[in-house]
């Protein structure tokens, strides 16, 4: 499974819908997340 966190579409907004502490919590799935470029803090983490 794949999750997508789409990237907020206002200028000079850089809010993710799921941080990357949620991400690490849930690595012990088999699911990829991604985050689109404003979140470029977190671009590709895959379990």
């Amino acid at each position: 499974m794949e999750i997508g966190v789409p990237k907020e579409i206002k200028n000079h907004e850089y809010r993710i819908g799921f941080i990357p502490s949620g991400v690490e919590a849930r690595r012990s799935s088999a699911m990829a997340y991604s985050v689109n470029s404003a979140g470029n803090r977190l671009e590709m983490i895959t379990a």
